[in-house]
């Protein structure tokens, strides 16, 4: 049938103008990197590793600790050495980080299985509780311009939370937090073992 062909021919036209669409969205609302043209610096890395084995030496030996790092730091040892850290099943490449007025924000992008990788952003509140704990809470996704379930949500808040909770640990297992401070680039963090 004539118009049965041109009935198909128009279906997949339109599912190819929806994808399209679709897609123009995403590349608007899909987020950035946060630092534009990074380039991870292994001296950076090191420096961020150093300052964890220094905050770790004093807890052990003045019952104490003060952490403080960059954005750089931070950015530079995530690409350099989050794969032996974490557990990500999935690649993600170009990871980035802000410290700004009390918030984290972590950018990555997700290795799509041989498309394009998908950018992500993750905003972080993190809090210092009365008891001198620290209080995790994921504000914000976007994972290439669409946001994610509370489900989703709740699974890298509990994700984020852990990977604080192991840094911490090489610190000491029990602590109290006594300052902290997100901002103007910095990263910083003080308190003692318990």
């Amino acid at each position: 049938c004539g118009s049965c062909g041109f009935s198909i021919i128009a279906l997949i036209l339109i599912s190819v103008v929806c994808c399209f669409g679709v897609l123009l969205v995403m590349e608007d609302s899909a987020p950035q990197p946060l630092i534009p043209n990074f380039t991870p610096q292994p001296i950076m890395a090191d420096a961020f590793d150093t300052k964890i084995e220094e905050a770790a030496s004093s807890a052990s030996s003045t019952g104490a600790f003060d952490f403080r790092t960059t954005e750089f730091e931070t950015s530079s040892w995530l690409n350099l050495n989050a794969e032996r850290f974490t557990e990500m099943t999935v690649p993600v490449e170009n990871i980035q980080v802000l410290f700004r007025n009390g918030i984290i924000q972590v950018y990555g992008e997700v290795d799509a299985g041989g498309f394009s990788n998908v950018p992500t952003l993750l905003e972080v509140n993190v809090t210092r509780t009365e008891n001198g704990q620290l209080s995790v809470d994921v504000r914000d996704t976007n994972v290439g311009g669409f946001g994610l379930p509370g489900f989703m949500i709740d699974e890298i808040r509990q994700q984020v939370r852990d990977a604080i909770d192991d840094q911490l640990e090489k610190i000491s297992g029990n602590y109290f937090v006594e300052g902290l401070f997100i901002g103007d680039g910095i990263f910083s963090i003080q308190g003692r073992v318990q």
